[in-house]
């Protein structure tokens, strides 16, 4: 009886499916972002953001300067944008860091190396205990 009722089962919900996937309009195999050129689908620029020591970057916002096109780096320091042009002008920007400006190239390997703000740094081990000490700027 359990077998039964789950190939009834099985029957009634395979024609609807096979009906919707008839009926659904086929989105076009070149389909692109809004606001992007169609010739844009080769483009990507692709890169690491890494510290002065080597070590990637997780959470470092990458800007194309004069445009809305905007990503962070994951884990492992890495980006990835879609381009409209093959060279583009990019803002690297990470808390504690200088920003830093410069050109990539699409279907290159871009490397961005951040350096520390001067009077940052950063603690790499030990216990938060939850007390702030001090708060101000660093000389220079």
């Amino acid at each position: 009886m359990h077998s039964t009722l789950s190939l009834t089962l099985l029957a009634l919900v395979f024609p609807l499916t096979s009906a919707l996937a008839q009926t659904a309009p086929a989105l076009p195999a070149t389909a692109v972002a809004p606001g992007l050129p169609a010739d844009h689908s080769a483009q990507v620029i692709k890169g690491q953001v890494i510290d002065e020591d080597g070590q990637p970057l997780p959470g470092a916002t990458i800007i194309i300067k004069g445009t809305r096109h905007v990503c962070s780096t994951n884990a492992d320091g890495v980006f990835s944008l879609p381009s409209a042009h093959p060279s583009e002008q990019v803002r690297v920007s990470l808390l504690g860091y200088t920003e830093a400006d410069m050109a990539v190239r699409s279907g290159t390997a871009n490397a961005v190396t951040l350096q520390l703000l001067p009077g940052t740094r950063i603690k790499h081990g030990g216990r938060h205990n939850g007390k702030l000490l001090a708060v101000g700027r660093a000389e220079e």
